[in-house]
């Protein structure tokens, strides 16, 4: 079984008919803290025409009159940015950049090619326009704590770490979406940040590491090693991994929660539908299993989760308190292992041989089947 992957994974740019190069490469290089007034240098417009504002005390404006494309760190061609700032999209703690989209719907998406991860400490603001703010870089994006990153517009704030598609930024009528593969660097989203819009993108194909507490607004989608283009040659990296810690501020939601590897969380979540995890999914913290949750891949608690609603795993490793609210729960490639408290569990599926080991207290309120010859053991105490 594999879950679905919606058009929440999809990010469209109309017209975005632009030779661009996402840096290949997925290993992040950091290179030193950008200072306090630096902003993105070494630019190079290769789709649309934007109007340059001056550098005032740190702060800058770009005013977009259509879809924009911007690489940054570029080794020769810079027509933004040239000599005043070091190239690559950086913005330093004291630092504004702007992007105004001129009351229209333009989108700008900033490539940084300059080899080394972006760093973004200062603010990122996109204003006068119903356009996509994007930022890409496939050596990584680390936000700090100082960092301000918001958006007016009904488009999408995107921080994209992952090397492009296998379709190429050709001009072609045909080629209007940014495309990603599962491979690329790491993001990080530290507590103190703020980031908000009506819908927020952060993707990386390695390893994706968010205090949720920095979404102050918007649907968060979270990836780390997840693919978007539809190419069967591109794939996900199952080597990623999507930590989150902390909790939603303000009226942030999650749409999104994805790894193509493991997965842990530490703070108050919820998923349900909306959740995906290819291989193990840790929680230390308060989560809930919502409406639609089955995920391929193991579930390890270590702390306190509960079901809402039926749910389906790979697998369950128990450590914590586990309280099941009366709904079915199913395991579809392994067993179940409770070494501490399971209560309130509704119907018991496990299929595919799992055995089912109670080393605690198992309390359940229906039956247990197990399929394909798996074994039943118990070595606490099991009330069925």
């Amino acid at each position: 079984r594999t879950p679905a992957m919606s058009s929440k994974n999809s990010f469209k740019m109309a017209m975005l008919a632009a030779s661009i190069a996402l840096a290949m490469g997925s290993t992040a290089v950091m290179a030193a803290a950008p200072t306090a007034t630096q902003l993105p240098g070494a630019g190079k417009a290769v789709l649309g025409t934007p109007t340059i504002g001056t550098i005032a005390s740190g702060a800058q404006t770009i005013t977009l009159g259509g879809n924009t494309v911007i690489n940054w760190g570029v080794a020769s061609g810079a027509t933004i940015n040239a000599t005043s700032q070091p190239g690559g999209f950086n913005i330093g703690s004291g630092a504004k950049l702007t992007f105004d989209g001129g009351a229209g719907a333009n989108s700008i998406l900033n490539v940084d090619v300059s080899g080394n991860a972006s760093q973004i400490f200062g603010q990122l603001k996109y204003i006068n326009g119903t356009g996509n703010l994007f930022v890409a870089n496939s050596n990584g994006i680390v936000v700090g704590a100082t960092a301000q990153i918001s958006s007016t517009s009904t488009g999408t704030v995107g921080l994209i770490a992952n090397t492009r598609g296998t379709i190429a930024f050709d001009g072609t009528a045909s080629d209007t979406s940014i495309e990603y593969q599962g491979a690329g660097g790491d993001v990080s989203v530290a507590k103190g940040a703020t980031i908000g819009g009506t819908t927020v993108l952060v993707s990386g194909g390695g390893v994706v590491n968010v205090d949720l507490s920095a979404f102050t607004s918007g649907a968060v989608t979270l990836n780390a090693g997840v693919k978007n283009s539809p190419s069967t040659l591109v794939n996900d990296n199952t080597a990623a991994v999507l930590t989150a810690t902390g909790d939603f501020a303000g009226p942030a939601t999650l749409a999104s929660f994805a790894s193509a590897g493991n997965a842990s969380s530490s703070g108050a979540l919820s998923l349900g539908g909306n959740a995906r995890v290819d291989g193990t999914l840790t929680n230390t913290g308060a989560l809930t299993l919502g409406s639609g949750f089955a995920i391929d891949g193991a579930v390890v608690n270590n702390k306190t989760m509960t079901q809402s609603a039926s749910a389906s795993m790979g697998s369950l490793v128990n450590n914590g308190a586990y309280t099941g609210g009366g709904y079915a729960l199913y395991t579809t490639d392994g067993g179940i292992t409770n070494g501490a408290s399971m209560t309130g569990i509704g119907y018991v599926q496990i299929e595919n041989g799992g055995d089912f080991v109670n080393n605690g207290q198992f309390v359940s309120n229906s039956s247990l089947d197990v399929y394909g010859g798996g074994n039943v053991t118990n070595n606490g105490q099991a009330t069925l």
